[in-house]
């Protein structure tokens, strides 16, 4: 049966289900330190404590030889730490060598703890851009981010709420209900802190205190506080795969947020998640970064354990174990389960030292993989694998499967989930044929009752791919009545009713959309092209010449102030406008 068949049969109604209240009594690992200080002395020498910190307040690991990373066509950058701050440069060169702009922007958080390597966000208003330097620990040296492509680059590339989310210890939203946004300062603690494998601590911390002041009496109602080695193997899991199952792709459930997750929650009350058959892992060299809990999932010591063996089983929380020790550390994890005979290493001792002069299991068994999606780092292969220069044959990926504990949902939400999944690709891919099946399974959902405006944006998105013009904006305008505040969907709109030349409605679209997002490129440079077609010119060269100043490297509003300028007889303006946009110029 097909994914539109099988939609076609659900002929009941969707009942969406009444939302959960989600406790939001915070209180910081601080006041968690006033009685847990030994742990919590412990815990801030670990990296996850360490994962986020504000710039120029992290421990300096990086080096600043002032060097500079080439990206292309004459465009480079560097990393420079200032008195003021930690600055990233960017410039461009003409031909011959000279500089035609030069931007510096200021740092406003270091993102990692420095194991493997450490990027850079900038903040521009109420957004988070990530830089496009970052420092590579493992090869000393700086290069081009993650996710940084050709037609990625400068610093433009938003910092989801998800991404952030799993990289600091608690976000600060902008009050206002954008997506994406945040509030300044952005990070209410930077670094992973207690309450999120613990979950909010507001009630815990009252209920001892009460306890105190009432002379040590026992608790009045159960401990709030969640305790992961407490919960079923399901729900412990979740704790550390809400950031390290990444999966294939996720995707938020209808109506929820990427921090609506709590532990003692499992991962299927927030997200839908897809898997890949082979675990992302490549040639059986190579490995995708964040895949450690697919990797476990496929090795012979999780899958015999009965749900016994977990990511605690041997990573402390709350103790990194210094570099010294972390053979013998290791092995003791081993030798919780290999200790009887059937079950010792069939390698002698004297083979083993061979191999590794520690002993190491670890060594042996979980080499370090390059990872194919962060250049200059490797990743501990958490497969297990009894003979690692025997690897099991590659399984070729058939689709995206359901990540475990995902067929507790709703049909809908995994058919409402395959859809968005399919539209976005279609978009990735300019793929009109995979468009048609996206809006085949989102379609049925509408009429079974789902009000969705992600699902109504992507269809309009959809229905553009496919030419339906009529319908794409039907569906865009219905995304905008559920929710204003949709701005993608404000933004498809805006592009469609501009590229059909609806010069005046357009405007007032462009408009209405930048009054919340001041730093699109595309939006701007469209807005300044259609004031200009309405005779507009004045307004159109001040929001030009401001929008050169956030981006120096735009190519079409360079032209569009070079033709300007020189028909209001600014030459000399016209010629320095000009000599960058050819420069910017795509290559025949």
């Amino acid at each position: 049966m097909t994914v539109t068949e099988q939609a076609a049969t659900q002929a009941d109604s969707i009942v969406l289900p009444a939302p959960i209240a989600r406790a939001a009594d915070y209180v910081g690992s601080q006041v968690c330190a006033e009685c847990h200080s030994e742990i919590s002395q412990s815990y801030a020498k670990t990296t996850m404590a360490n994962s986020a910190a504000v710039a120029h307040e992290a421990p300096v690991i990086e080096q600043y030889p002032g060097d500079w990373v080439v990206a292309s066509r004459g465009i480079r950058t560097r990393a420079q730490r200032t008195p003021a701050g930690i600055v990233h440069t960017e410039q461009m060169l003409s031909v011959e060598g000279e500089v035609l702009y030069e931007q510096n922007v200021p740092i406003a958080y270091e993102l990692g703890s420095g194991k493997r390597g450490r990027s850079y966000l900038v903040e521009r208003d109420d957004q988070l851009m990530m830089s496009p330097l970052t420092w590579y620990s493992m090869a000393l040296r700086w290069d081009v981010s993650p996710g940084y492509g050709l037609n990625n680059r400068h610093f433009e590339r938003i910092a989801v709420e998800a991404c952030v989310q799993c990289h600091v210890g608690r976000i600060a939203p902008a009050p206002r209900p954008l997506e994406n946004r945040f509030a300044h300062p952005a990070l209410i603690e930077a670094g992973i802190g207690c309450e999120r494998c613990h979950g909010p601590a507001g009630r815990h911390v009252a209920l001892h205190r009460s306890r105190v002041t009432a002379g040590g009496v026992a608790l009045a109602e159960p401990d709030p506080i969640v305790n992961p080695g407490s919960l079923s193997p399901e729900l412990r899991e979740s704790v550390c795969n809400e950031c390290h199952m990444l999966g294939a792709e996720r995707v938020l459930r209808n109506g929820m947020r990427d921090d609506d997750f709590r532990p003692g929650d499992p991962l299927h009350a927030v997200w839908v998640i897809f898997k890949k058959s082979s675990g992302g892992v490549g040639s059986g060299q190579t490995t995708e970064a964040a895949n450690q809990v697919q990797q476990m999932e496929l090795s012979q010591c999780f899958q015999k354990s009965n749900g016994r063996l977990g990511c605690i089983s041997c990573h402390d929380p709350h103790f990194q174990p210094p570099v010294t020790d972390r053979v013998d550390f290791y092995r003791q994890k081993c030798l919780t389960c290999h200790q009887a005979p059937e079950s010792e290493c069939a390698v002698l001792p004297a083979d083993r030292v061979l191999k590794s002069p520690e002993d190491s299991c670890v060594a042996c068994h979980m080499p370090s993989l390059a990872t194919i999606d962060v250049q200059h780092t490797s990743q501990t292969d958490h497969r297990v694998l009894r003979d690692p220069s025997r690897p099991p044959p590659v399984t070729l990926d058939e689709g995206l499967q359901l990540a475990s504990g995902m067929e507790a949902l709703p049909e809908w939400e995994i058919l409402r989930a395959r859809g968005i999944l399919m539209a976005q690709f279609s978009l990735d891919f300019k793929d009109p044929a995979l468009a048609i099946l996206a809006s085949e399974t989102l379609e049925p959902l509408l009429a079974r009752g789902l009000n969705d405006p992600i699902v109504e944006r992507l269809l309009g998105d959809a229905y553009q791919l496919q030419n339906r013009m009529e319908s794409a904006e039907q569906h865009w305008r219905r995304a905008l009545e559920l929710d204003p505040h949709s701005e993608q969907a404000l933004r498809s709109l805006s592009v469609a009713v501009h590229d059909e030349g609806r010069d005046a409605e357009a405007e007032k679209l462009f408009s209405q959309y930048l009054k919340n997002s001041q730093w699109d490129r595309v939006i701007l440079g469209r807005h300044i092209h259609v004031l200009g077609r309405l005779q507009r010119m004045e307004e159109a060269m001040r929001e030009a010449q401001q929008a050169v100043e956030k981006y120096p490297y735009d190519r079409l509003i360079r032209q569009w102030l070079a033709d300007a300028c020189e028909a209001s007889g600014q030459v000399d303006e016209a010629r320095i406008h000009r000599k960058v946009a050819e420069r910017l110029a795509p290559q025949k």
